[in-house]
């Protein structure tokens, strides 16, 4: 059975081989030898000859020898040289790469990280946040339009009325008060914060901010170029406001903390998947021929605005127009605020 000891030390043998002959029958070995022959044939030639012959076959080979060990050493001291050279190109090619790949590897990691990582967080509390109004009042007064999409929508409306710099150009997409099933999963959660609350009470309570954005609506529009309300009868349950550069999303979905009123918060910035997506979400209910759609009409009475929104389905009578005027602005007494507070 071939193997062990005996073609190991076979194999050793012919890599010395290979190597013997890679070192001393290359090129530049071949011609030292065949130069170190010449001129031992020349001293040769010198023993054999006299006088002036000898000393000229004698100076011949000395000359070659001399010339042959030169080319030696100087192949010798050339290629110890080069090899410094290559060593030192491969390694600052090598450096070179690597920082290259690095660049690259960290342009990879921001591009995810604004892709998917929200450039700021607000923790859940059951107070309004300092922070998310702060960043929420810079981004609407910097921007030219703004995007909501939520259940209710009372706290969007209170905050465009109270800025004193707001978008022109309004969206909001919100629940239509008249399919209050719609709302079922955000009474269960009002129900887990607020005492004594029951689940009829709850729906009934996001069906009243509905209409109260309407009616917030109505008394706002003269501050906007487009003010465009879409209801429709599958809201969002997380809180959705988009602006020229950014996306916050409040996560009512949130279950870890559904016993906080204000959930968790996230920024995303522009370039983000998520502001991408809502964006485009967004589009598609204000484009859906399911949907209520309707610009907020500025040259009409409360009375005509009324018998306008009966006409789209939604039930609010003048009295009741009246009623919800009044609570608009107590909510916004007691809201704007610490808005505002938060803003300065």
């Amino acid at each position: 059975m071939p193997g062990g000891n005996g073609d190991t030390r076979g194999d050793h043998s012919r890599q010395v081989g290979l190597l013997l002959r890679e070192l001393y029958f290359n090129r530049t070995g071949v011609l030292l030898l065949v130069m170190s022959l010449a001129a031992a044939g020349m001293y040769a030639l010198s023993v054999r000859s006299t006088g002036r012959t000898e000393e000229f076959w004698i100076a011949l080979a000395t000359g070659v020898l001399g010339a042959a060990i030169f080319a030696f050493a100087q192949v010798a001291l050339t290629t110890r040289q080069y090899e410094r050279f290559l060593g030192t190109t491969v390694k600052d090619a090598v450096i070179a790469e690597i920082a290259k790949a690095g660049e690259e590897l960290t342009r990879t990691y921001r591009s995810m990280q604004e892709n998917y990582v929200p450039t700021t967080q607000y923790p859940a509390s059951r107070t309004p946040d300092v922070r998310f109004n702060r960043d929420v009042n810079l981004s609407m007064r910097s921007s030219t339009q703004y995007t909501f999409r939520g259940l209710t929508g009372k706290y969007a409306i209170c905050r465009l009325a109270s800025l004193n710099t707001i978008p022109r150009d309004v969206r909001l997409i919100v629940a239509d008060p008249t399919r209050p099933a719609a709302m079922d999963s955000r009474a269960r959660r009002e129900m887990a914060y607020r005492d004594g609350m029951t689940f009829e009470q709850a729906r009934q309570a996001l069906v009243d901010g509905v209409h109260l954005t309407l009616v917030g609506a109505y008394l706002t529009r003269m501050r906007f170029d487009r003010f465009e309300i879409c209801l429709t009868a599958d809201p969002n349950l997380d809180r959705v406001e988009i602006f020229d550069d950014e996306i916050y999303l409040a996560l009512f979905t949130d279950t870890e903390n559904e016993t906080f009123p204000f959930p968790l918060g996230l920024r995303f910035n522009k370039g983000s998947l998520l502001y991408q997506t809502n964006q485009r979400e967004c589009s598609r209910l204000l484009s859906s021929p399911y949907a209520i759609k309707f610009e907020v009409p500025k040259n009409l009475s409360e009375f005509e605005y009324c018998s306008f929104l009966q006409q789209l389905g939604v039930q609010l009578s003048h009295a009741a127009f009246l009623e919800f005027r009044d609570r608009y602005e107590e909510f916004r007494r007691d809201t704007a605020p610490q808005m505002m507070t938060a803003s300065t």
